[in-house]
């Protein structure tokens, strides 16, 4: 029915971050909430393991609706070829955002 997958990262060096990707719903099941589920369940999860900041690189519209907002361009660096409009975060911590700035690597 869907996946979801929640990497740690770390963010100039510093630890408590994750990253969200993929997700993915079965066609058939779009629209059903399915993917809500899937992001609220790993977010809880995150927070439990002390996770404070969730991050993606995705579509502001759809990941909007999960509480997810774009990060100030340049905050956030991801290597490869992205488009830094798409790097979008998520506060499990209020102001947890401001803590982190740099390059994102893999933990």
């Amino acid at each position: 029915m869907g996946a979801i997958r929640f990497t740690p990262i770390l963010i100039g060096g510093k630890a408590g971050a994750v990253l969200l990707g993929p997700l993915a719903v079965e066609p058939r099941h779009a629209n059903t909430g399915i993917g809500r589920l899937l992001v609220d369940a790993g977010v809880k999860a995150a927070a439990a393991d002390g996770g404070r900041l969730v991050v993606l690189v995705g579509d502001v519209n759809y990941y909007k609706r999960f509480g997810f907002a774009p990060v100030p361009i340049g905050q956030l660096l991801m290597p490869g070829p992205v488009n830094p409009a798409r790097i979008m975060a998520l506060e499990i911590v209020p102001g947890a955002l401001g803590e982190f700035s740099g390059v994102i690597e893999a933990a």
